[in-house]
């Protein structure tokens, strides 16, 4: 069998496989044992005729066919070990003729990873300020989350709360019917459809309305887009909201022993809060900073996975059957790369700098999990604590870990920098 291999761009390579007259004859050999065992022949049993009669019962065709599709999966499979190309996925075959078998296999490689010296990066991070208004703000949202709401006797006004019953019909088919409805009248409601909150103000307790809403060019249901709509409502209960004071006895409410005291917690969160997403945005810009002096090349096998996986994340699961958007997919692969390109970088980093997740951080990591996320925390622990699941918090955690790194590195904090040279060159 004769193997040459080329290299392309975006780490990939073709192998151009030939077969020899020894490698067409074995598998001519195997292919007519093969077929012989399948193929009923009078006076033999399966897969006992002799070479001579089978060749009088197995067409050329047929024959052909079966030496092609098990002579190239095997002649691939040597060609790798032979030419000790490493690949991590599929090739894409194709056949360039069957006399001499003749075929050329375009693989993906490892991905090429050469950091440049990011020991020369330097990004300070932004001074931090927390604002009276940024505090007086924050317990005016906790504030409205302790707000009680309470009947009145008058007609509807925006920031109500309303008790309803409504019905929506486009061309007299029933399209949304609820009884019941505990609706916020805000004039920026989007649901049922915009303007639906509008409509409801001035009407009176136990009195109903009729009205038409016409449905965005971009509502979800696309037969249902530019249509006219009909609403029928009828308010049983309005509602206004009550805000409590803002004093020692509403901060006893929330767990606090005055209001003092729920002030000094609401700045703390706040400074750590701002304190945290100015050094993300330091960590950041560093990562940026080093993936301009580096090199990181992928195939696009990767892209295609991680557009798969965005898409997925977002409820759009693809399949062979409802394959998705291509423009939705085009809209996905610049994120993909990006995302390739500094999934790459940091694992590299981690590598070089010798970052470890021990298994008592990922145990700490799905506690937060399991208290964060709205279920049974015992469920949640499950999910998580399956080897896949622990090997993905790993990685997680490991990427976090290299960019605190390069952040600490970037600011001046971080003395010991490995001088190595940061290349991974497997497939060069």
């Amino acid at each position: 069998m004769k193997v040459s291999t080329t290299k392309l761009e975006n780490c990939q390579a073709v192998l151009d496989i030939e077969a020899e007259a020894s490698d067409i004859s074995k598998a001519t050999d195997d292919a007519y044992r093969r077929l012989g065992a399948r193929t009923a022949i009078p006076g033999f049993r399966p897969g006992k005729a002799p070479r001579q009669v089978l060749e009088r019962f197995i067409s050329k065709e047929a024959l052909e066919h079966e030496v092609v599709n098990q002579f190239i999966p095997k002649a691939y499979e040597q060609a790798l070990k032979d030419t000790g190309v490493n690949v991590i996925a599929d090739p894409e075959i194709e056949i360039i003729k069957e006399e001499p078998i003749t075929f050329k296999a375009t693989v993906s490689l490892r991905p090429v990873i050469e950091l440049g010296d990011y020991s020369k990066i330097h990004v300070e991070v932004e001074p931090t300020s927390v604002s009276e208004d940024d505090i007086n703000n924050s317990l005016e949202s906790i504030r409205q989350r302790q707000a009680t709401w309470e009947p009145v006797e008058r007609p509807v006004e925006l920031g109500d709360m309303v008790v309803l019953d409504v019905k929506g019909t486009e061309d007299g088919k029933s399209i949304f019917n609820q009884k019941g409805l505990q609706y916020e009248v805000k004039p920026e409601a989007l649901f049922p459809l915009p303007g639906f909150a509008e409509q409801l103000v001035g009407i009176e307790k136990n009195t109903e309305k009729t009205f038409q809403l016409t449905t965005p060019e971009d509502h979800p249901n696309e037969t249902l887009r530019g249509k006219s709509m009909e609403f029928q409502v009828q308010i049983s209960e309005v509602k206004v909201k009550k805000l409590p004071l803002l004093d020692d006895d509403f901060a006893k409410t929330v767990n606090f022993t005055n209001l003092e005291f729920l002030k000094e917690r609401v700045t703390n969160n706040l400074k750590a809060r701002v304190e945290a997403e100015a050094r993300l945005k330091q960590e950041e810009t560093a990562l940026n900073a080093l993936l301009d002096i580096s090199r990181v090349e992928f195939p696009p096998v990767l892209v295609d996975r991680e557009i798969e996986r965005l898409l997925s994340d977002r409820g759009n699961k693809t399949n062979k059957e409802a394959p998705p958007d291509p423009k939705l997919v085009e809209e996905k692969r610049p994120v993909a790369i990006d995302n390739l390109r500094h999934s790459l970088a940091l694992g590299k980093l981690v590598e070089i700098e010798k970052i470890t997740v021990n298994p008592e951080e990922i145990d700490s990591e799905i506690e937060i999990l399991a208290n964060s996320l709205q279920a049974k925390a015992e469920d949640i622990r499950k999910i998580f604590n399956t080897p896949e699941a622990r090997r993905s918090i790993s990685d997680r955690l490991l990427a976090r870990k290299a960019l605190s790194r390069l952040g600490d590195v970037a600011s001046g904090k971080s003395e010991e920098v490995k001088p190595e040279s940061a290349t991974d060159k497997t497939q060069e």
